[in-house]
């Protein structure tokens, strides 16, 4: 990732997630060291803007846990809390 491309770091379950922007593809992709300390990179698709999501789907097993749950109507009261939660932090981050 280049310095014109970084956007900022995120910290998820414990592991750093480098966000940048690809404005040759229009996309967001991230960076991050695996346990092997190799420097491991994905995209999200052009034009895709809910990169919260896909970094929280990628790397926060309880949140992919949940979503897969959600798509398929099967979320509890506590879940639908815990789904709720992790949309503010997600609208938090799309404020700034």
């Amino acid at each position: 990732m280049t310095k014109e491309e970084y956007i900022k770091t995120f910290n998820v379950c414990g592991r750093k997630i480098n966000l940048g922007f690809d404005a040759y593809g229009e996309c967001y992709f991230v960076e991050w060291t695996d346990s092997k300390g190799a420097v491991q990179s994905t995209n999200f698709g052009s034009r895709d803007s809910d990169y919260m999501r896909s970094i929280y789907y990628t790397f926060d097993n309880r949140y992919r846990e949940l979503s897969k749950k959600e798509l398929f109507g099967e979320l509890n009261d506590s879940e639908r809390a815990e789904m709720s939660h992790y949309q503010e932090i997600f609208n938090e981050e799309y404020k700034k």
